[in-house]
């Protein structure tokens, strides 16, 4: 956490060989426009990596004020990320609505985004979660429910169907639709691990909804 705090000091007034060589510091100091860039996507970076260590250090004050930084900027590549551990910052000083609030702006930026889907997972679960630090067992219950409940997940079957023509005969089989393309092996793998995390969250939600009826004396 020191450490990152005299880095961002020493950023307020960069020696840019320091940070990026000699030779692209004579690069960058002839172009402002990328030189702005590099900084930013610097100060980024550092602003993270304190909120975050600040955070772990149970420094929940400190974690939220360089959260704040870089959530100033919407485009920011550590938007989520940053969204969470706030989150959970607010979460451990009892801020129950500012905590609920950041995960329900995740929620509502990733509910539509198939590639987004184990974060709006996650940020459903974790709304569940600070019902139950308040013991809004009802609440909790039906953030969780929202995932875990049996027919959440729309079912699709991959059989081919034959058709029948006027007579009731079976006909040729319904035109089938074009091969999808072939997933590199990035892709493969970004697949596996999206949905090895949906499995998590799911478990996860499952879970906490029985813990939640069980609270609440359902069945």
């Amino acid at each position: 956490l020191t450490a990152c705090e005299m880095l961002i000091a020493r950023l307020k007034k960069p020696k840019l060989q320091d940070w990026v060589g000699q030779k692209k510091a004579v690069t960058l100091a002839k172009n402002p426009k990328e030189l702005k860039k590099i900084l930013r996507i610097f100060k980024l970076k550092l602003e993270f990596d304190t909120g975050n260590a600040a955070y772990w250090a149970a420094n929940y004050d400190k974690s939220i004020k360089y959260l704040d930084l870089i959530l100033k900027d919407d485009n920011s590549p550590y938007l989520f990320d940053a969204k969470f551990i706030r989150s959970d910052a607010h979460l451990k000083k009892n801020q129950f609505s500012d905590a609920r609030r950041d995960l329900g702006d995740i929620a509502l930026r990733t509910m539509q985004e198939e590639s987004h889907r184990p974060k709006y997972l996650k940020a459903q679960c974790k709304i569940g979660d600070t019902f139950i630090a308040e013991k809004i067992y009802d609440r909790a219950y039906s953030s969780f429910n929202l995932i875990a409940a049996p027919g959440a997940e729309p079912e699709i079957d991959m059989e081919m169907e034959e058709e029948e023509d006027e007579d009731g005969e079976k006909g040729k089989e319904k035109t089938e639709a074009p091969p999808e393309k072939e997933l590199t092996q990035k892709e493969k793998a970004e697949l596996e691990n999206r949905l090895l995390q949906e499995k998590h969250w799911v478990g996860y939600a499952t879970y906490k909804a029985a813990f939640c009826a069980a609270k609440l004396g359902k069945d």
